[in-house]
């Protein structure tokens, strides 16, 4: 802020301090809309970094001599902490990434990466695994959350995705004209999902149309559900 307004202004100062407020800002939005989703991997460093950040700025801080003066930049500094700090909570909170039976814990048990625990690729292996294995099989998908099976399907004709220009007309009317939906659970960004947000309670087996075929196990829980004769 000194330089914002104080005698050595600089311009660029400007950047620090709305990116400061802007990631806090964004944070706290997505905590109270409920979309926190991804971008908590952002904030789960925050509880030791801003601690020593709030120390380091502190200790740099001229403190003024005004009790006031001073219970405001306390309460600011413990503000920007503890903001961050919801966002390291909810973030340790989901399955990929403490869950004991989760992807990650799994991977370090099993002395493999990070990298291999949160690899798209792997966690859908099972699904390319049964779809290759049904060449005849035929499937809506939408690749917004799917893109890691669609690309390593070997007949690219038993997939209707995002980019046909039938994808709309079928995920509305699919009867007769698919065999099959393919969804992933609806949590976080999976929420987005085309068919999820279409068909509400299909993953859970709510949509009486359907039938489940097939659950597969990894971090988006993807059912392969049959289109049965009484659909739209």
């Amino acid at each position: 802020m000194f330089f914002c307004f104080g005698k050595r202004k600089d311009a660029r100062a400007i950047v620090l301090i709305a990116g400061t407020i802007g990631a806090v800002a964004l944070e706290l939005a997505f905590v109270y809309s409920g979309h926190l989703a991804d971008w908590d991997r952002y904030f789960i460093t925050f509880i030791p970094n801003g601690l020593l950040l709030m120390l380091y700025a502190a200790s740099k801080i001229r403190i003024p001599k005004s009790l006031l003066s001073r219970s405001f930049l306390w309460a600011g500094l413990s503000l920007i902490l503890i903001s961050g700090d919801v966002g390291t909570v909810l973030a340790v909170q989901i399955p990929l990434l403490s869950h004991p039976n989760g992807p990650i814990i799994d991977a370090a048990f099993r002395g493999q990466s990070l990298r291999y625990a949160d690899n798209p690729f792997t966690s859908t292996a099972n699904v390319v695994q049964y779809i290759n294995d049904h060449p005849h099989l035929t499937i809506l998908a939408d690749t917004f959350i799917d893109w890691p099976i669609a690309v390593r399907i070997h007949h690219l004709n038993q997939l209707t995705i995002t980019s046909d220009y039938d994808f709309a007309a079928i995920l509305h009317n699919p009867r007769g004209r698919v065999d099959a939906f393919l969804v992933p659970r609806p949590l976080f960004t999976a929420k987005l999902d085309a068919i999820n947000r279409q068909w509400p309670g299909l993953w859970a087996g709510s949509v009486p149309w359907t039938r489940l075929i097939k659950s597969f196990p990894g971090p988006d829980k993807f059912r392969l559900y049959a289109i049965l004769p009484s659909a739209p």
